[in-house]
């Protein structure tokens, strides 16, 4: 048990998660502030317009997937690096 510990706490792999992770929680945060931005400004079209502005429907689709995935990788679900390790998931990825 001892030297199956050391192997896991010497490995370069899981360091690199633990990098990757901190970056992806700075990135999921700031992502958040943009999902409040993108709620306002929809919330405001819907307001003045009558409905959402279905360019910022679109984003929005896109910024959820990549909070998913995001919040993904941070719990081990899966080990695919979201963006900026992969391409930005688009409307259509879900």
């Amino acid at each position: 048990m001892d030297e199956e510990l050391k192997t896991n706490v010497l490995s370069p792999e899981i360091w690199m998660r633990l990098l990757v992770m901190v970056l992806m929680v700075i990135c999921a945060n700031v992502s958040l502030w943009v999902l409040w931005l993108v709620a306002s400004l929809q919330f405001l079209f819907s307001l003045v317009l009558g409905r959402p502005n279905e360019n910022i429907d679109e984003f929005s689709t896109g910024l959820l997937a990549y909070l998913r995935q995001i919040f993904e990788f941070l719990v081990f679900k899966t080990d695919d690096r979201p963006f900026p390790f992969a391409p930005f998931p688009r409307d259509d990825e879900e």
